[in-house]
């Protein structure tokens, strides 16, 4: 029993001795700093490490106890100084020095970063700069290579920050002729990009945000497979301080399982451990073709040369010696992950193919269009463009993992694939719809190419896992013959034809016709005007806003109110907020109406705080939020401008719409509840599947689906006590009269319409 332990506490004080003497070198520099008390102790503790040994001394329990509690001292002292020295200005995503020679090579690239968020300071003179970097550091260092030959007063401090085990900035170089002379010199001197002219500003922007800020807005996700805890907690923690998401395996026969739900962008691999090494294992990775560009990093001190080969020989990448210095491992691994995502984005663009079905990417697909709808010459064929609409696809996520939901789009590619004919075109459109276009010398010939397409998704289960999943296919066509048409006009009439065949009961196919709309009660399908109103609107900011007021049924609990977009035709007529939303989506700008929305919520919480009323405000979103990459931010800044963190905003989420990427999706709720914003998922079933994502995701409110309005009394206590239970708070669904609802759900409600607030039986 005691050799386990002391080999543990062996690689604890390995490690402490590793980091502490990293410790000592912040501290050399620093001009003042307040030696906490753990760092005090953790003076002590070197000292007692000292004393044992080359001795027979057997350390307690609790000594290596302490150690770990020391250890993790030590990286907050040092991940606080570094903050503090090294820390960008607060409000800027990142810090740029920018050494550029008196004739500017690039005229309006620091506007363009600075439009980007990021702080860009100028200097004509290497000394000037030399002295900056002594009071702060930036993220980048952008140098115009003419002044290549005066850069040593630089490269000498980049030097002194390596030798104090300081992360240098990135270095970036901006060059006019495409000289493999100044070239080679920029890489020898560790560039970590090289760009000439002439330059597209907007691309050159953003690659170099990628460099000095790789995935702003998601973490790097690293796996570690490591039998001994204290080692793998050690590489935790640093990696963990440098905001990368972290998993540890100590037993390597649980990894496969484990790579499925955690999806790494790098594993970090113990060499040797017991059940299956490291080269074992590595070889078992490789095997699965979703695991291939994963890169995996060895931790070992092996220093047998023809060792490491073998490892190498069976996928793996790059070598970290024991004992682990923290920056070495920090700087390996996200070079690593870069450097992988950069071959994928490379290889990924000529393929032009959707990775998960295998059909056309969606830009290809109006390319092509594009072309064919300027013909060469007069063509007898027929143009035709269908809109494959799965109507059914999102509740089936709700009830399925994201592996299932992929190996079943990708049953639907191969389906489609084997219908059409060589010169047809497939493509995935979005999470929920195909398109296809095809010419046909008749429209007869065309309608009976679409509904062999209906028949073979709607008619046949797909089998998954041993799960038998029926999708509905609503497809819509619309023909060339008699007018010209844009590309985009096309998809939108065959869209819109979808949408009737939806609305008419789903699975069956309709041709677009002039005039035809949705019918379905109370509500009438988008025409193309309201398409131009929708962008006109959002253009000229003339949206209106309709505030519904929600009843709480607790005393106390604040005024509830629902926030909704209204658009007023050139007729005078109010448009649904479901239509405009709708619209918005399929011309792709549901995210700028969320947006809009989301700003209003705040600048009235705004106003009704400074008059003293406490005010919540409940704002449905999308997944088009969540692909918003500048959202987060935005809404940050806005709530720090006003002051307004945790005062009343209530971000409500469909199941469905989520359950397409839940891991991201979790990631970007745990980032709204950390600003104070209440969360809500709607549509909920309350089956197993739905208190299954309700529990990984998180959140203080559901709202049901009108599905599950008439269920059994029973039934309805089992859910709102299990609810309750975690303190979730329940919303009642707006319905038109109060029979549409079974009274226990108004009893048992939170949050429901007023005039249901009379059949509450609460107080």
């Amino acid at each position: 029993m005691y050799g386990v332990h002391s080999h543990r506490m062996i690689g604890i004080a390995t490690n402490y001795f590793v980091f502490f003497r990293e410790f000592r070198t912040w501290l050399v520099p620093a001009v003042v700093l307040d030696l906490s008390e753990s760092v005090r102790r953790s003076i002590s503790m070197e000292a007692y490490l000292g004393t044992l040994l080359g001795t027979d001394r057997k350390p307690e329990m609790e000594v290596i106890s302490h150690l770990n509690e020391s250890l993790m001292s030590l990286h907050d002292a040092v991940d606080e100084l570094r903050q503090k020295k090294t820390g960008p200005d607060k409000g800027k995503d990142c810090l740029l020095h920018y050494l550029r020679h008196a004739q500017d090579i690039v005229p309006s690239l620091i506007q363009t970063l600075e439009a980007e968020n990021c702080q860009v300071l100028t200097f004509n003179q290497p000394d000037d700069l030399v002295g900056e970097l002594e009071k702060k550091l930036p993220d980048g260092l952008l140098i115009d290579c003419q002044l290549l030959a005066q850069l040593k007063p630089i490269f000498d401090e980049l030097e002194r920050l390596e030798q104090r085990d300081i992360e240098r900035p990135k270095l970036i170089f901006l060059s006019r002729p495409n000289d493999l002379g100044l070239r080679l010199q920029a890489l020898r001197i560790g560039a970590a990009g090289y760009f000439t002219s002439p330059f597209n500003i907007p691309d050159l922007t953003g690659k170099i945000l990628q460099l000095v800020k790789p995935d702003r807005e998601r973490t790097y996700r690293v796996l570690i497979v490591e039998d001994d805890p204290s080692q793998a907690d050690f590489a935790a923690a640093i990696l963990r301080k440098a905001n990368i998401e972290t998993l540890a395996v100590t037993d390597p026969l649980k990894v496969m399982d484990i790579l499925d739900q955690f999806r790494p962008d790098l594993i970090l691999m113990d060499l040797y451990m017991p059940g299956a090494n490291g080269i074992e294992l590595t070889s078992i990775i490789r095997e699965r073709e979703e695991f291939v560009r994963i890169p995996i990093v060895f931790l070992s001190g092996e220093q047998n040369a023809d060792k490491q080969l073998d490892a190498l020989s069976v996928g793996g990448d790059d070598f970290i010696s024991k004992p682990i210095r923290p920056r070495h491992l920090v700087t390996t691994v996200n070079n690593r992950i870069q450097r992988a995502r950069h071959i994928s984005s490379a290889q990924s663009t000529p393929n032009q193919r959707d990775p998960v079905t295998g059909l056309h990417t969606r830009r290809l697909f109006f390319t092509q269009l594009d072309r064919q709808l300027v013909p060469a010459s007069p063509s007898a064929q027929i143009l035709g463009v269908f809109y494959v609409g799965l109507g059914n696809l999102s509740e089936i996520r709700i009830s399925t993992n994201e592996t299932q939901i992929n190996r079943l789009l990708g049953q639907l590619g191969s389906r489609i694939a084997g219908l059409i004919e060589p010169q047809d075109m497939a493509a995935r459109n979005s999470d929920d719809s195909i398109l296809l276009l095809a010419n046909r010398p008749h429209k007869n010939n065309l309608e009976a190419l679409a509904e062999a397409v209906r028949k073979a998704i709607s008619d046949t289960p797909f089998e998954i896992d041993g799960l038998k999943l029926r999708l509905e296919a609503s497809i819509g066509i619309s023909f060339n013959s008699e007018h010209d048409h844009s590309s985009s006009e096309m998809v939108t009439r065959s869209s819109l034809a979808s949408a009737n065949a939806q609305a008419a009961g789903g699975n069956r196919t309709v041709v677009f016709s002039e005039g035809r709309h949705v019918q379905k009660k109370n509500a009438q399908t988008p025409d193309i005007p309201l398409e131009k109103l929708v962008r006109k609107s959002l253009e000229e900011n003339t949206f209106q806003l309709v505030i519904l007021p929600l009843a709480s049924t607790e005393q106390q609990a604040g005024i509830f109110h629902e926030l909704l977009p209204r658009i007023r035709s050139e007729q005078g007529e109010t448009v649904p907020a479901e239509q405009i939303l709708q619209t918005a989506k399929r011309i792709d700008r549901l995210s700028d109406v969320e947006r809009w929305l989301c700003g209003e919520a705040i600048s009235i919480l705004d106003e009704r705080r400074h008059e003293g009323r406490q005010t919540n405000i409940v704002i449905h979103q999308s997944a088009a939020t969540i692909e918003d990459m500048g959202r987060l931010q935005w809404i940050r800044d806005q709530l720090r401008s006003r002051q307004l963190v945790g005062t009343g905003i209530h971000m409500e989420f469909d199941l469905a719409d989520l359950a397409f990427d839940l891991k991201r999706s979790k990631a970007f709720i745990r980032a709204l509840r950390e600003m104070g914003i209440n969360i809500s998922l709607a549509r909920f079933l309350g089956n197993d599947a739905a208190f299954k994502v309700l529990n990984y995701l998180g959140a203080n409110f559901i709202r049901l689906s009108k599905k599950s309005l008439h269920s059994e009394e029973a039934a309805i206590a089992g859910i709102s006590s299990k609810l309750h239970e975690s303190h979730i708070k329940i919303i009642l669904p707006r319905v038109d009269k109060s029979d549409q609802i079974a009274p226990a759900w108004i009893h048992h409600a939170d949050i429901i319409q007023p005039d249901l607030q009379n059949n509450s039986g609460k107080s």
